[in-house]
């Protein structure tokens, strides 16, 4: 009898427990009204009321990520042009991240760990080297719902196999102007043939 009552316990205290970091997640609002901070310095010194981080353009972010994992509720992280060519395994301890960008960075391919970022509703690879290969840790993320791949590497067909993935995301790889200027440039020749039969 005193098992079962204990097993009982401890499985409340799990979903209560669960329950308890999802509602800790902010709405889109109100996250947009959180404090941004840009140094990891001023965020440590009140790791619990940080949701919102900008570390843009700094060189050392992935030495820093040991320190960066104590905000645990961190839900947005800007991570624009800090000269990644990884991304460290530690990204998986931001359970609570909704937005993640890390454009105009050197990253090849997400690390296995992004796969746990079940909250994870925005990313951004704009002018990154991520390739198709690059993506295939993306497919589990249901929550994802906007995905910023211009300049990249994936091909049209990796495009299509994420949309395939997550049918609930925008996938956006942004106009290939060489297309347009060849179709331009295609079009332009179609009328002076036209011209030339008159």
């Amino acid at each position: 009898m005193k098992k079962h009552f204990f097993c009982l316990i401890a499985i409340s205290l799990f979903f209560s427990q669960t329950s308890w970091s999802q509602s800790a997640l902010l709405s889109k609002e109100d996250l947009d009204k959180a404090k941004r901070y840009a140094s990891l310095p001023e965020a440590l010194k009140e790791p619990e009321k940080v949701y919102r981080l900008d570390l843009s353009s700094q060189k050392n972010v992935k030495e820093l990520f040991h320190e960066i994992i104590k905000l645990k509720n961190l839900q947005e992280l800007n991570l624009f042009g800090c000269q990644l060519s990884s991304l460290p395994p530690e990204i998986a301890k931001l359970s609570n991240l909704q937005h993640l960008n890390l454009s105009t960075n050197q990253i090849v391919r997400l690390p296995i760990e992004i796969s746990n970022l079940i909250n994870l509703t925005y990313l951004n690879l704009y002018g990154t080297k991520v390739s198709d290969a690059g993506l295939k840790q993306l497919n589990g993320l249901t929550d994802l719902r906007s995905v910023y791949l211009w300049q990249s590497q994936v091909t049209s067909n990796g495009v299509n196999a994420l949309k395939t993935a997550l049918p609930q995301a925008r996938i956006d790889n942004g106009a290939d102007l060489t297309l347009l200027v060849k179709k331009e440039e295609k079009e332009e020749k179609k009328e002076e043939k036209k011209e030339e039969k008159k």
